[in-house]
């Protein structure tokens, strides 16, 4: 039956996506196609059936204590695939848009500046928050007492990279707020938008700008040797060309994976034995980590809450607990992570067990977070893909649109969708760059307006 169900759900999601996305072509990809293929079809859907007939085989799926957890976790997913697409269909009705023809369009349309001819007024604040982020990069890597990085290629072994990569995250000596705004989140999207002007110029200077950028992203990225931040950036040029030219072509599409699939090969051999288990199975390896690790937490949700731990509510909002007067809590990702591998918590090597946000919104809010959830974020999700499309395609909205096309996934949880402090950050330093370049513009045509009064 589960088979059954599964098939013909699939058949109506893809459907559903490719109304939603515009197009669900490969070569064509984007930001809606990339979460169906990736994290709905690719990260829930084959788990959620291997689960369910207990063949997955996998070291942290079989922690799970009530085989119901695993029931519930295949119905979840079946639903969130259909109405996680609904909710983008409602947003796409609502804004009386077509994504096929706003797509077709945005992609067909050059690269333009936005304020004047070379965005004169626009770069220098842009320039600014690139010393900034320069600034954050140095800074970050100052405050790590060991660089991870270097650890990894002088042969550390995996527990030693474990403790350090926890260290240089959760528990980063420096201030958090420098290196994750500035570093982590502005680096990546100021080498896109440099890019992007790059492409539009063709000058040596926008070059550079773009090099010294990316050098510091790749840096930034791989700070605690995490694998999958500095491959979803290398993605996002995948997603700059498509939207640029329309399409790519499909050796290129086929080195990019080849590409993807090398650098995770490569992380795997310095942080874990290299045999073929190891790498290729479903337990420990590559597959393993793509199909079932990252849908694990929402098996663990159900087998958590309510029995073991009571639903969170907003006390795992850390920014409104004391606005609220209640106590607060970690987020589930942690107290899932507290309860199925205490030992790795104790020492230190344990950090998150993220997936999909229907898991958080179960640990928070039960029934009511399960069902309204999918269609709620899909909505939001659907209404950015809608703004970028609208929007002219100038380096700096591209290069947040590149930026938001794999960022902008939907397996960090559910909390991010209710209260985003990092989208309230972009939104503020959005508002001043426009502000300034507006400024600017206008004080030079003051000045020059004095200048020929006075010399009239």
């Amino acid at each position: 039956m589960y088979i059954v169900v599964g098939i013909a759900v699939l058949f109506i999601s893809v459907a559903f996506f490719k109304r939603a996305a515009g197009t669900l072509n490969p070569l064509k990809l984007n930001m809606i196609s990339w979460i169906a293929y990736y994290n709905i079809f690719l990260q829930c859907f084959f788990s959620a059936l291997l689960v369910v007939y207990s063949v997955d085989d996998h070291y942290q799926i079989s922690k799970i204590s009530n085989p119901a957890s695993r029931v519930m976790g295949y119905w979840a997913i079946m639903y969130t695939m259909i109405l996680f697409p609904t909710g983008m269909l409602l947003a796409s009705k609502l804004f009386g848009v077509k994504p096929k023809i706003l797509l077709a369009r945005y992609t067909s349309s050059p690269i333009v500046p936005l304020s004047s001819k070379r965005d004169s007024y626009l770069r220098f604040p842009l320039y600014l928050i690139s010393v900034l982020c320069v600034g954050a990069v140095a800074y970050t890597y100052v405050m790590m007492r060991e660089i991870p990085i270097l650890q990894l290629l002088s042969g550390g072994d995996a527990l030693l990279l474990a403790g350090l990569r926890e260290e240089v995250g959760r528990e980063f000596a420096g201030n958090t707020i420098l290196r994750n705004v500035f570093g982590i989140l502005l680096t990546p999207i100021i080498s896109y938008i440099a890019y992007c002007y790059y492409r539009m110029t063709n000058s040596r200077k926008d070059c550079i700008w773009f090099w010294v950028m990316f050098v510091l992203s790749v840096l930034i990225l791989t700070y605690n040797i995490a694998k999958a931040p500095v491959i979803l950036y290398f993605l996002g040029f995948l997603f700059l060309r498509i939207y640029e030219k329309g399409q790519i072509k499909k050796w290129v599409l086929v080195g990019s994976g080849l590409g993807a699939l090398c650098i995770l090969l490569v992380m795997y051999s310095f942080l874990s034995p290299s045999d073929s288990e190891i790498l290729f199975g479903l337990n420990f390896g590559i597959p393993g980590r793509i199909l079932l690790s990252q849908s694990t937490g929402i098996y663990y949700s159900f087998d958590t809450f309510p029995v073991y731990h009571d639903f969170l509510g907003f006390s795992s909002f850390s920014q409104l607990t004391s606005v609220l007067g209640i106590e607060p809590s970690e987020r589930s990702a942690r107290v899932i992570m507290e309860r199925f591998h205490p030992g790795a918590v104790d020492a230190g090597t344990a950090g998150v067990a993220n997936s999909l946000f229907i898991a958080e919104a179960w640990s928070n809010f039960g029934w009511a977070g399960l069902l309204v959830s999918p269609i709620y974020v899909g909505f939001l999700v659907q209404t950015m893909y809608v703004f970028f499309l609208k929007m002219k395609k100038t380096p700096l909205f591209l290069g947040l649109f590149v930026y938001f096309s794999y960022k902008g996934g939907i397996s960090g949880g559910f909390n991010e969708y209710l209260y985003h402090p990092i989208m309230v950050i972009l939104s503020f330093l959005l508002l001043l760059i426009l502000f300034l370049s507006k400024y600017l513009k206008i004080l030079k045509y003051n000045v020059q307006k004095n200048h020929i009064s006075s010399s009239v």
